[in-house]
């Protein structure tokens, strides 16, 4: 019986690997020598080489595939001709005896086949397998998603978290000695403005917001004539910290980016001076070593490395849900919407919600979770990005802190491509600063399990530039009910109960300095929602 051999499989599997993500069609290899540096003989099944990604093997071999984890241990640290990067990462694939059967109709069995895979990470000499033993399973979207994630390093999320993390202790640390030093005004102010109680946590906090500002920055710099980081440091007419105030201004009013610029700045003008300086110093030197390292350029791997930090408990104190967490939820979400994926002009039509969203964690894997279905249909998600943040993802909190990183959450996934207006909308707490006509006391994102709408009160929601020119008004939240095609999210929001480091019971709506008085009428509120359930 005639078989095609695994070479002739290999550049099959290839192309269609090659429609399954944009930057793959011009950078996917298959059987190709002169690939390595100084191993010119080697040759590898197929060799991604993405730009801004980390370089990748895949090894395949037919059923019962003896040799191929041996093949894949072997192709680590190998450095592709042309990159500065190893191989960090290889794929063992197992390819189905009944593959190689009908040459002419491959592409199709390509597309309907189940393969078994495991990934090997390190060196030849020390290396992890993932799974430890047995294989995973799955079809060839699901091998283009493992691949997806193997591309990113994880070296470089570690070097990246290592340098963003110091900076932000010395940051803190400059803030923390200007109050000590008689600017007791400035954790009152930060703590103020972030919701959160003053001192070491928040002061981390306030950095790595302003950090996050500054990688961005970094990264659309030379679009809409923003000037980069370095311009403003060697501008003699102002200081760098005006200077980055007068352009995180001009991209609120010119591009948007608002949840993640307006609190940047709302932060930065609270450092008195001599603190700035010390605390932009810290920031923007590990801005510049982040670049070096290539990882604000490196697909994915801002956002990534973000993620990493939000999720580490003992550094910021949040308590917030893990990403690889967060990745199974949202990969079972979205698995079970009724949905023609293959439907590229019906992406933006989605309506993707998290009503307590911390800092995005839940919300921005599903948006992974989708993008990666469009990549896979033949698209490039670059181009509906825009869209989808602007109509078809929707996050509320009731903190400032938390819907600025995940409104950088999900930029993240193509932080070069600007919008309009986000979905991200920080929700007003309790009877303070509640807008005209309002009735008077709100209980955050509950308020819509009745209204429908409610007001925002931080300007991550309710002050919204748009592209073409000045800031706008845009006090409601509309969520019409059964518009979402999936809630993804982790409740409740409230609950009687204690706090992780505590013995002492914390009433439901204790947040925020609420009096007892109003934590009494907020618990009416609720109470009064549920009956009319």
């Amino acid at each position: 019986m005639a078989h095609t051999s695994e070479t002739a499989f290999n550049f099959a599997l290839a192309e269609s690997l090659r429609n399954k993500h944009p930057l793959w069609r011009d950078s996917l290899h298959a059987e190709q020598t002169n690939v390595f540096q100084g191993h010119a003989g080697l040759r590898p099944d197929i060799l991604f080489l993405a730009p801004g990604c980390q370089p990748l093997v895949v090894e395949t071999e037919y059923e019962p595939a003896n040799t191929v984890e041996n093949d894949a241990i072997g192709r680590l640290e190998r450095v592709p001709v042309g990159s500065n990067d190893p191989v960090e990462q290889a794929i063992a694939v197992r390819i189905p005896i009944a593959l190689g059967k009908d040459q002419g109709n491959l592409a199709e069995l390509i597309a309907r086949a189940k393969f078994e895979y495991c990934v090997f990470t390190g060196s030849a000499k020390q290396h992890e397998r993932w799974p430890s033993s047995g294989w995973l399973s799955g079809d060839i979207d699901a091998l283009a998603q493992c691949a997806e994630h193997a591309m990113i390093s994880q070296r470089l999320v570690k070097q990246g978290l290592d340098v963003l993390e110091d900076a932000v202790r010395s940051a803190a640390a400059a803030i923390g000695e200007a109050y000590a030093q008689g600017f007791v005004d400035i954790q009152y102010n930060l703590g103020r403005i972030l919701c959160q109680v003053p001192g070491k946590q928040t002061n981390r906090m306030a950095a790595t917001i302003i950090a996050n500002a500054l990688m961005f920055h970094s990264t659309i710099a030379g679009s809409h004539y923003i000037p980069s980081i370095w311009q403003i440091q060697n501008d003699p007419a102002q200081s760098v910290t005006r200077g980055l105030l007068d352009t995180w201004k001009r991209i609120l009013q010119e591009i948007n980016y608002w949840p993640i610029f307006k609190v940047a700045s709302d932060l930065l003008a609270q450092m008195p001076a001599g603190a700035d300086e010390r605390v932009l110093n810290s920031l923007i030197g590990a801005s510049e070593k982040l670049a070096l390292k290539g990882i604000n350029t490196r697909h994915d791997l801002t956002g990534r490395l973000f993620q990493q930090m939000i999720a580490d408990r003992k550094f910021l104190a949040t308590y917030y849900t893990l990403s690889t967490s967060a990745a199974l939820l949202a990969e079972l979400g979205i698995g079970m919407l009724d949905r023609d994926w293959s439907d590229l002009d019906s992406y933006p039509k989605l309506r993707i919600a998290d009503l307590s969203c911390g800092t995005g964690t839940l919300l921005s894997a599903a948006y992974h979770a989708v993008l990666a279905r469009y990549r896979h249909a033949g698209g490039d998600d670059r181009k509906i990005h825009r869209k989808m943040i602007e109509n078809a993802m929707v996050a509320a909190d009731i903190m400032p802190a938390a819907t600025h990183l995940c409104a950088a959450q999900l930029s993240s996934a193509h932080p070069s491509v600007t919008y309009n207006a986000t979905r991200v909308y920080t929700m007003p707490y309790g009877a303070a600063g509640l807008g005209e006509g309002h009735r008077g006391l709100s209980i955050g994102s509950l308020d819509l399990i009745e209204d429908e709408t409610s007001m925002s009160l931080f300007s991550t929601g309710r002050c919204q530039a748009q592209g073409g020119g000045e800031a706008t008004e845009v006090p409601d939240i509309r969520l019409p009910h059964g518009s979402s095609d999936l809630v993804i999210m982790t409740p409740p929001f409230t609950r009687p109960g204690s706090d992780v480091d505590t013995d002492q019971p914390i009433p439901s709506f204790a947040g925020f300095d609420t009096s007892a008085e109003e934590q009494r009428l907020m618990s009416a509120e609720l109470s009064r929602i549920r009956r009319g359930l």
